[in-house]
């Protein structure tokens, strides 16, 4: 199973990018084999979600084999910020779905978390809220910022807690939290609690079983573990790999930070402790805890105070603290966890990759869920009820065969260029047909598209 996590600071920038080159977010998603794909700082509205993505032709957004789960912002202050979406593969399609997870109106309505279970175990997508600028004696400049995005972590505990009980729990997004003096560059070192509250990273220090005794500039290692039973936490994946490793996520775009390595690590994939932990995730960590960080990737930014070293000579590429996207791509069938380093332009943030081993159980097979972009939305619906009546001369033939071709590509439809040109061919003999039964072939008849064909439904008018 292949798990990746990014704060994208805006989806529709990126489809647009791929867009151009000739590409897709499915194309790009399927040619890394992912399977689940969490996308925070979306920065999509709902009202927008429909209309932006048909008008650019990126109809591969919400459409197509991935299924799609979205949580929009929906304050009125606040639409188009924020925004969490998770992309699933149907080989791990989610049997339910949550965008109200924290149990509070107003918080749940800010777009932060989006939560799928995928059977054996549950995803949560989240996106903690900035606490807002600090001052020199390291409180908020803005103290209402702080309360509020600890009431955020209060309840997000509280929900990982309530799903913990009952099966796994797959944590990951943006936490706006640096952990450690290792998660953060030198320069900001010397800061109160190196720029985040105690509160911050007492609630992130608790999650991990560690003693909530951080001060001011203190380290949660240096406090020893904290006690209690080891199942009621999660496990840091990347640093449980990585102990050592000082490479940050997160960069300043404005000055260039990410060139001098000067950034933090604020992005996060954790994983509750237990059987799951110990068959499906550990093996990908085992024997990378003292690995050198010795790979041909260099460091972020390629060089630069703070860098990874190079080996000289480097056979292959080896599942380090830091990777890059062509090296990605000869570790996709070995398990591991990283930082990519995804393209500098996208976003002032990396992405996390988490690959499992094969022990990772899949979910039964089963209809799509209510929160699933194939019920949402009416592009996905109408294309397989439309597929399933189409008659013999479309694509794949129609009726029960049609059906059983869904059936067999777990409800897609391979919908390419050549499909559509042998659809509208068919339809085309079809209406020749039919004017030369009624004896008016040779001059143009309006013979209106037969319904639950191909060609009607590419004909007729749909929603924006």
């Amino acid at each position: 199973m292949h798990i990746l996590s990014w704060n994208i600071a805006g989806l529709m920038p990126i489809l647009e990018t791929l867009h151009s080159s000739g590409s897709t977010l499915e194309s790009w998603m399927k040619s890394h084999k992912l399977d689940i794909v969490c996308f925070q700082e979306a920065k999509i509205s709902k009202e927008n979600l429909k209309v932006d993505y048909k008008k650019k032709g990126l109809v591969g957004l919400c459409g197509g084999e991935y299924e799609s789960f979205w949580s929009c912002s929906t304050l009125e202050d606040k639409k188009g910020r924020a925004g969490v979406v998770t992309f699933v593969s149907p080989r791990y399609s989610p049997v339910s779905a949550s965008d109200t997870l924290l149990g509070d109106e107003m918080m749940d309505r800010e777009g932060r978390v989006i939560m799928t279970d995928h059977g054996a175990f549950y995803v949560v997508n989240v996106y903690v809220p900035w606490g807002g600028g600090r001052g020199e004696d390291g409180c908020y400049e803005d103290p209402s910022k702080g309360e509020h995005k600890a009431r955020f972590l209060e309840l997000l505990e509280t929900a990982c807690t309530r799903l913990r009980a009952t099966k796994p729990v797959i944590l990951v997004g943006d936490m706006n939290i640096g952990m450690d003096a290792k998660d953060v560059c030198k320069s900001r070192r010397g800061w109160p609690g190196f720029g985040y509250s105690s509160t911050e990273r007492n609630w992130l220090g608790g999650m991990l079983g560690r003693k909530n005794e951080v001060g001011g500039g203190g380290s949660t290692e240096e406090k020893g573990e904290g006690g209690g039973d080891k199942a009621h936490f999660f496990v840091d994946v990347w640093r449980e790999a990585h102990p050592e490793a000082e490479v940050f996520s997160c960069f300043e775009q404005r000055t260039d930070a990410r060139a001098r390595n000067e950034g933090s690590r604020i992005d996060y994939i954790l994983v509750s402790q237990g059987d799951f932990f110990t068959g499906c995730i550990a093996p990908a960590l085992e024997g990378r805890k003292k690995s050198a960080e010795v790979t041909s990737v260099g460091g972020i930014g390629g060089g630069g105070e703070g860098a990874i070293p190079c080996a000289e000579h480097t056979p292959t590429p080896v599942w380090a603290s830091s990777i890059s996207m062509e090296d990605w791509k000869s570790l996709q069938s070995t398990p591991g966890v990283a930082i990519l380093k995804t393209p500098q332009h996208w976003s002032d943030h990396l992405a996390l990759v988490l690959v499992c081993n094969s022990n990772v159980p899949l979910p039964q097979p089963h209809e799509p869920c209510a929160l699933s972009s194939k019920k949402v939305f009416r592009f996905g619906g109408d294309l397989r009820r439309m597929w399933a009546a189409a008659p013999s001369s479309a694509v794949g033939g129609g009726g029960s065969a049609g059906a059983a071709r869904i059936a067999s590509a777990g409800g897609e439809v391979p919908l390419d260029r050549a499909a559509r040109n042998a659809a509208a061919q068919g339809e085309k003999r079809g209406r020749d047909k039919e004017k030369e039964v009624s004896g008016e072939a040779g001059r143009e008849v309006d013979v209106p598209p037969r319904p639950g064909t191909l060609f009607a439904f590419f004909k007729a008018p749909r929603d924006s």
